[in-house]
């Protein structure tokens, strides 16, 4: 399989998040592969994922394993596809092409 056939594959496939119990709103994700978000490439690794402020306007990365954050902000609010919304499982969704993959 090609590196770009591989990459492609990320991007279709979703990244299932758990929920945490530490916190009502933050998320735990197992991210497998490097990837860009807020201009900054964060490693594989388990990620926490909530509201950076309580305007729920700034999002924010956590890499556990690297202890290393990034803050990002929405480019867009929109509804969640509707196969994602039927699972009722929070999920993130990453674009990947020859360069790498974005969190999307």
């Amino acid at each position: 399989m090609t590196n770009w056939m591989t990459k492609t594959i990320l991007a279709t496939a979703a990244v299932m998040l758990a929920a945490s119990v530490a916190s009502a709103q933050a998320l735990k994700a197992e991210i497998p592969f490097a990837f860009q978000a807020g201009g900054k490439t964060m490693a594989p690794g388990s990620y926490r994922i909530d509201y950076a402020s309580s305007l729920q306007q700034v999002i924010r990365l956590d890499n556990q394993d690297a202890r290393s954050a990034v803050l990002v902000l929405p480019e867009s609010r929109q509804d969640a596809p509707k196969a994602w919304a039927a699972s009722g499982k929070p999920m993130a969704s990453f674009a990947c092409n020859d360069a790498g993959c974005e969190l999307a």
